[in-house]
């Protein structure tokens, strides 16, 4: 009796184009991933349109202020100016 044992090295499997399987994968993939960047794009849109209008409102805000400081500084030299002129007998 002969003990022949099967070679399981030896297994014929059919072919599998691994470049249209993978391909195929890759597609779906990359449409998922498409996907994904559209709304990744639409939300850090609106996140930095928010971001915008409100740097904008804040920095608005901020220059008026720095405005309305440069103009009283202004109007107080002016005083300083003619107090002093006044005090010097009009120089």
């Amino acid at each position: 009796m002969s003990d022949k044992s099967p070679n399981l090295n030896s297994v014929d499997l059919p072919a599998v184009d691994s470049t249209t399987t993978s391909a195929a994968v890759d597609d779906g993939d990359k449409i998922d991933e498409n996907n994904n960047l559209l709304n990744s794009t639409s939300q850090t849109s609106s996140s930095s349109s928010a971001i915008a209008n409100g740097l904008s409102s804040l920095l608005s805000s901020v220059i008026k202020d720095f405005d309305s400081r440069a103009e009283s500084t202004i109007n107080s030299q002016d005083q300083l100016g003619s107090s002093l002129d006044r005090l010097n007998g009009g120089n």
